[in-house]
């Protein structure tokens, strides 16, 4: 059985801007989690190789320590 409720004008608004506060939050974040991972390959990229090594990697996993480790640590 469906039930038919009034939602006053205010809520309806609150409800919506809420929704595109949270949006834009979430778009930030995204962009923010972007620019640092670009910033960390940056950085390792421009490590030699003898670099990498003292720090343990190698340069085949750098893209796997940047987004992989990110989620796994």
């Amino acid at each position: 059985m469906a039930v038919i409720t009034k939602i006053s004008l205010k809520n309806r608004f609150t409800a919506g801007f809420e929704r595109f506060a949270n949006v834009f939050v979430n778009f930030i974040g995204s962009i923010s989690t972007v620019k640092n991972r670009f910033l960390q390959f940056e950085a390792l990229s421009e490590m030699t190789d003898a670099e990498l090594t003292a720090s343990g990697l190698k340069r085949e996993d750098v893209v796997r320590h940047i987004f992989w480790d990110a989620y796994y640590v």
